[in-house]
């Protein structure tokens, strides 16, 4: 509905006399403001209620009978609308201004038409919650400040056609950077933006796609968790201090796409140890390693012009340099602290050079100047060793003062480099130059003063690379030797110099130049056959050697001893005349005993009681017996007693009468004692095991029992079975 209520803003301009007028209106929660009179242009904004839920925009209004065209969005047109849920932008919009939709927390969804031309600052800043959005417009988002979240991670805007890879600090674990994302539309993701993972330290691994054009300053600035980095094709540049203080990294593989490496990109990796430079890099950038303390090898490709500030500041690890004739300067303390190097070869290509270039890398000991001037050179108090390239023709005061122990000075030069006074040759007695130019040296100021010896040169070479190498001094010094060395890879062996000469390592002198060649064969092999373990032996596997220098190929290594193959040993029960055997084992290949077999002892006699027999007046009779009923042995004999003729017995309970011709012995018990009276030889007890209890030798006895039971009483030849109560 069109509200009646119209306002006139009128503003004076005192130019050419003509007053100009701004007209805006209402309609619902919407303002208009007329920007082009003539054309009946028109601006959006809010009215001071701010809209909720879906807005939808449209392209034309009418108010007071005209049309107007809605061409643009008000700076801070819809400012903290929280409320808002989705907008819709007709596609007459042309302009968005700044702020336009500043602090849209709620929004979720809108469109940006290809009619919009210009997108104002910080038009989308804090609208945190889009999830559905469309761009069709080409205009520059870089300002806007959209950001998309997707899947985690956070993107900014820059265009339609590119996002980029922003930082929201928490970050970790594995990262695979997406090619695109989609969120309502699809954005192809084209670069890391600056600190998009800056200090994120539990990031682990992060996977860069292919489509990404740039890595922005600090990207991956102290993720010290990261272990190594693969650069895609399509990048073109490492922004500053990219992988700063990555303190884990040990790798990174840049590709030839990458045009530029910005300054400090490297610095603080502490455990990294190799790096390539692609041939793309015309300049090592400063600081660019700095602190790489692990880095051991770098090689500088053709295509560098200039060395930068620090590049290399305390990589101590750095054995040697060779600085390509591409090279034109080298800045101050380009490769200060390089503790670990010991030779450097200054091309002549090189113009500029720091004096202090070097400083505190006080191991170097060989020096190769080929620059057209040795000027002053700092800070290498080891330096025993200076090599003139033919390139130079003058050498400054003091340009080697620095070194105490400067033995030799070698010059290709054919005319003797310039010299102001002789101080540079302080510390030298001879001076090392070409054969031919032995004569010139002696006549040249300043030189002709030292000894000046000819000296040659080794050209020790390996027949193929492939096969070995070889190390030497390069340099035959008057009548010096040096020893040279021939080194095989693996799978080849020395086999001689190309002279014939076996002996390696060698010592060469030489009157000449001289060439060497080391010559190489590949093994001839010859297997070590697998021996197998047993039980009791160890085994080897299968190994090989060289038949020619018996060098080993493949190292036979020790297989442990195999378990032994078991065999049980049956137990064997004990019995009462058999001794038995505990159960055993033992190995059936070696017979090596695992488990010995223990003696058990002879069991105790199953005893069974032999009644007695009762002798009668006529018949004689026999005394109670026991014998064992498994192996059938007498425990307890029995006894024949004699016909008791006319005397009868005597059969009073608990009471035994055994007779002789000559006298009667009574066995009896009472309780848990046991009485035996007129006895003439040893008693003797048994239980019903037949072991001995006890014994007497009393006449008359009367002897405690400690157990209830039956008891065999043996006095002499007379035996007798009892009960022992208690």
């Amino acid at each position: 509905m069109v509200m009646k209520k119209r306002f006139l803003l009128i503003g004076l301009m005192i130019a050419n006399g003509i007053a100009v007028f701004a007209e805006s209106f209402e309609i619902g929660k919407l303002k208009y403001v007329v920007t082009d009179a003539d054309n009946q242009y028109v601006s959006v904004g809010k009215t001071s209620s701010n809209p909720k839920g879906a807005l939808i925009i449209d392209s034309i209004i009418e108010n007071a009978g005209l049309k107007y065209y809605v061409t643009s969005i008000e700076v801070d047109a819809f400012r903290n609308c929280k409320d808002l849920t989705s907008v819709h932008i007709p596609n007459s919009i042309t302009v968005i201004g700044n702020n336009a939709f500043f602090g849209c927390s709620g929004l979720t969804s809108i469109n940006i038409p290809n009619s919009v031309t210009e997108i104002g600052s910080s038009a989308f800043y804090w609208c945190s919650n889009l999830v559905d959005i469309t761009i069709d417009s080409d205009a520059d988002f870089t300002n806007s400040y959209l950001f998309l979240t997707k899947d985690g991670l956070y993107y900014k805007v820059l265009n339609k056609d590119n996002v980029s890879l922003n930082s929201n600090g928490l970050y970790s674990g594995d990262i695979e950077i997406p090619s695109s994302i989609t969120i309502g539309g699809t954005f192809p993701v084209t670069s890391i933006g600056s600190e998009a993972f800056r200090e994120c330290i539990d990031l682990s691994s992060i996977i860069i796609p292919e489509g990404i054009k740039s890595i922005g300053d600090y990207a991956f600035a102290g993720c010290s968790g990261i272990l190594s980095v693969s650069i895609p094709e399509s990048v073109r540049c490492i922004g500053y201090n990219a992988f700063a203080e990555c303190s884990g990294l040990k790798s990174v593989a840049i590709p030839n796409s990458v045009t530029s490496i910005d300054g400090g990109a490297f610095s603080g990796c502490t455990n990294l140890t190799s790096i390539n430079i692609p041939d793309s890099i015309n300049t090592i950038n400063n600081a660019v390693f700095y602190g790489c303390n692990k880095l051991s090898s770098i090689i500088i490709p053709k295509t560098v012009m200039s060395i930068g500030q620090e590049a290399f500041y305390n990589c101590n690890s750095l054995v040697s340099v060779s600085i390509p004739n591409s090279v034109t300067s080298i800045s101050k303390k380009a490769f200060y602290n390089c503790t670990g190097l010991m030779s450097a070869v200054i091309p002549n290509s090189v113009t500029s050079i720091s004096n202090d270039a070097f400083q505190n890398s006080n191991n170097i000991k060989t020096l190769l100047f080929n620059t057209n001037k040795i000027t002053y050179f700092n800070y290498e108090p080891l330096l025993e060793r200076v090599i003139i390239g033919d390139s130079v023709k003058s050498i400054n005061d003091n340009a080697f003062s620095s070194s105490t122990v400067l033995k030799d000075i070698i010059s290709y030069a054919a005319i003797p480099p310039v010299l102001a006074n002789g101080a540079p040759l302080n510390n030298v007695d001879t001076i090392y130059v070409r054969p031919n130019s032995v004569e010139t040296y002696k006549t040249a100021a300043y030189w002709k003063q030292k000894e000046i010896l000819p000296f040659y040169i080794a050209l020790v070479t390996s027949a193929n690379e492939t096969f070995g190498t070889v190390q030497c001094d390069s340099f035959l010094l008057g009548d010096k030797a040096i020893t040279i060395v021939a080194t095989p890879k693996d799978g080849f062996h020395f086999a001689s110099w190309n002279d014939g000469t076996k002996e390696n390592p060698r010592t060469l002198t030489a009157t000449k130049d001289t060439s060497i060649i080391a010559l190489f064969e590949a093994h001839t092999v010859v297997a070590d056959s697998a021996v197998a373990a047993t039980c009791s032996t160890t085994g080897l596997t299968e190994g090989s050697h060289c038949s020619i220098c018996n060098a080993v190929i493949v190292a036979q290594t020790e297989i442990p001893m195999i378990a032994h193959t078991i065999v049980i040993d049956t137990a064997i029960t004990a019995t009462c005349t058999v001794k038995g055997k505990t159960e055993g084992s033992h190995c059936s290949v070696c017979n090596a005993v695992l488990v010995a077999q223990t003696e058990i002892p002879l069991a105790a006699h199953t005893i069974v009681i032999d009644p007695e027999v009762a002798a009668t007046a006529t018949e004689t009779g026999l005394t109670e017996g026991s014998h064992c009923a498994v192996c059938g042995a007498v425990i307890v004999a029995q006894e024949v007693i004699p016909a008791l003729g006319e005397q009868g017995g005597n059969t009073n309970p608990g009471t035994a009468v055994a007779e002789t011709a000559a006298n009667v012995i009574n066995i009896y018990s009472a309780g848990n004692t046991i009485f035996v009276e007129n006895a003439k030889s040893e008693i003797r007890i048994y239980d019903s095991m037949g072991r001995l209890v006890a014994t007497s030798n009393r006449e008359d006895a009367d002897i405690r029992i400690c157990t209830a039971g039956v008891y065999l009483v043996k006095v002499g030849e007379t035996t007798k079975r009892v009960m022992v109560n208690y």
